[in-house]
């Protein structure tokens, strides 16, 4: 059924300073600045606690009454292995209304775990097959891995909700690889959106206040885990002239205290601990001195979902140095010059590039403005609304 929008939901789980957490929130708050909805929201943190399933069964009982809700779906913020299933079981069995979920990291589907989707020859024997593969990569040294766990549960989320969004066509052919194609069509996808902001310094105040005259500098934004760049980016600063300074604006991400730690330990070795600054949680206004006051943003990530990094670095309307993933290309298609990309990825192809960046520096980029314009919120919350639109009750 369709109908015209006026009660709309949001489901907020995880800590607020969660970026997918930040995601939702920022919708919701476009959200309420449409003067034909009406917008409920509630918060959830879970514990992992037994008052979990009661928070969540709370929150869909007042989000029933809504015509349409909108979630936001990452394994970290749902729980932890089998509590993540559970909690969104618990939610969408108590939850009344059609369920809008956007789906972030997505990971690339592998041909051996591929076996056990609906395009596997193991369909009919499904937990043999389940159990065969683990087993398969166990003696490959692999472990249980997540992928086999990222596929499964986006299944699940696909085949009881009324739409998968997606913020990239790459997520999009992600998830179409790992769900029954009577499925592909209830998956959307409509980008990250870039959010307005005001800032409060000039790009030279920004510079004063975080000590960074004299330097020139490269930042890597956002929480720090394995898989974002961060060794490549340790490796390749011994390559960099003297005065660039590396800045990882953000603090470790939970669990990743140890790698973090092993990343100052390399830059001791490597004699460049003296260029390498780690903030820590950055709140929002010192976030902003950062996104003003580098020279090169970065993203060398080795594997890429959607990342909101960049729509904040677009927001500052810088251009940002990438490695080379479908994701990025995507933005580079556009707006020509927002992204610029390394490859190989190896120190040497990363510093190449950024020695060009530096050449050619443009604060603001006329290119990442243009992209700053083409996915203002306004606009991809207008797509927002004609998905909650169609899947609305009347």
């Amino acid at each position: 059924m369709t109908g015209a929008i006026v009660k709309l939901g949001f489901l907020h789980i995880g800590p607020p300073e969660h970026g997918v957490c930040r995601y939702g929130r920022l919708l919701a708050a476009e959200a309420r600045r449409r003067s034909q909805l009406d917008v409920l929201e509630q918060d959830v943190v879970l514990t992992g606690s037994s008052q979990d399933v009661a928070r969540l069964y709370q929150a869909a009982i007042a989000l029933s009454q809504m015509q349409v809700v909108h979630i936001q779906f990452t394994e970290l913020i749902w729980g932890a292995d089998v509590l993540c299933y559970e909690n969104l079981g618990q939610f969408f069995r108590a939850c009344r209304s059609p369920i809008v979920v956007t789906i972030h990291d997505t990971e690339p589907p592998q041909s051996l775990l591929e076996m056990v989707g609906w395009r596997g020859r193991f369909r009919s024997g499904w937990q043999w097959g389940k159990a065969t593969i683990r087993g398969w990569l166990t003696d490959l040294g692999m472990g249980d891995r997540a992928s086999l766990n990222n596929a499964e549960i986006r299944r699940w989320l696909v085949s009881r909700s009324a739409a998968s969004l997606v913020c990239t066509q790459e997520e999009g052919r992600r998830l179409k690889a790992v769900v029954p194609p009577t499925h592909g069509s209830r998956i959307q996808v409509i980008p990250h959106y870039i959010e307005p902001r005001q800032f409060h310094f000039s790009r030279q105040e920004a510079r004063q206040e975080l000590d960074l005259e004299g330097h020139r500098v490269v930042a890597l934004i956002g929480f720090i885990y394995d898989g974002k760049g961060y060794r490549l980016l340790v490796e390749a600063l011994p390559l960099l002239p003297a005065d660039v300074l590396v800045v990882f604006a953000g603090g470790a991400a939970p669990g990743a205290e140890p790698f973090v730690e092993e990343l100052l330990q390399r830059a001791d070795a490597l004699q460049v601990r003296d260029r390498l600054r780690i903030t820590g949680y950055l709140p929002e206004l010192e976030m902003e001195k950062y996104l003003l006051a580098t020279d090169v943003p970065v993203c060398p990530y080795e594997v890429c979902y959607a990342s909101s990094s960049l729509a904040s670095w677009f927001s500052a309307g810088r251009a940002i140095l990438t490695s080379d993933l479908p994701q990025f290309r995507e933005y580079a298609v556009l707006a020509k010059g927002a992204v610029c990309t390394f490859f190989p990825y190896t120190p040497e192809a990363l510093v190449e590039q950024i020695h060009v960046m530096l050449a050619s520096l443009e604060v603001p980029h006329p290119a990442a403005l243009q992209l700053k314009q083409q996915l203002a919120i306004e606009a991809v919350f207008d797509r927002h609304l004609q998905c909650y639109q169609m899947h609305s009750e009347q």
